[in-house]
């Protein structure tokens, strides 16, 4: 009964250009139909089939008694499908500077800065001022440097005044 399956053909079939759906007589007359197809419509003699047609699958199958049931899917993106994949990618690269932006900050204050009194501290002692001292903060390498570098001026330090001390 055509008016009976037409209802259960589109609600098959789904909303928008996105699916299509048909149903056969043995004479290869539409029954039912909801979409539109890209390829046409199976004709006599009714087998089962599948192509694969760029951009839309398309599978025919024979109904026992004759006739047959044709389906189409588009394999293309949708509108909405473009939206989301751009919406995931722009979400990844703000999540990504955002990390980045995190990563140079602890890097700087853990790091950079550190190394930068501990090189200051240096140029310091280089000058002659044995009292410079490095404070010793930051990543643990750069702590252990710092402490280091301390004791290393300290000796400096009590060397040069023994060495006073005996030309004296």
């Amino acid at each position: 009964d055509r008016a009976a399956l037409q209802p259960g053909v589109t609600d098959a079939a789904g909303e928008g250009a996105r699916s299509a759906l048909a149903v056969r007589d043995a004479r290869a007359r539409p029954v039912a139909r909801a979409g539109s197809f890209v390829r046409p419509l199976p004709r006599a003699p009714l087998v089962d089939a599948r192509d694969d047609a760029p951009g839309a699958l398309h599978i025919g199958v024979a109904i026992p008694r004759g006739g047959a049931v044709a389906a189409e899917v588009s394999l293309a993106q949708s509108a909405t499908e473009r939206g989301l994949v751009a919406g995931v990618l722009l979400y990844t690269l703000v999540a990504s500077a955002a990390a980045l932006i995190v990563l140079y900050a602890l890097l700087t204050r853990y790091t950079v800065r550190p190394l930068g009194a501990l090189a200051r501290a240096a140029e310091r002692v280089a000058a002659g001022s044995r009292e410079a001292r490095a404070e010793p903060r930051g990543a643990m390498e750069v702590a252990r440097a710092a402490v280091a570098f301390n004791a290393m001026t300290a000796d400096l330090a009590a060397r040069e005044q023994a060495l006073r001390a005996r030309v004296a």
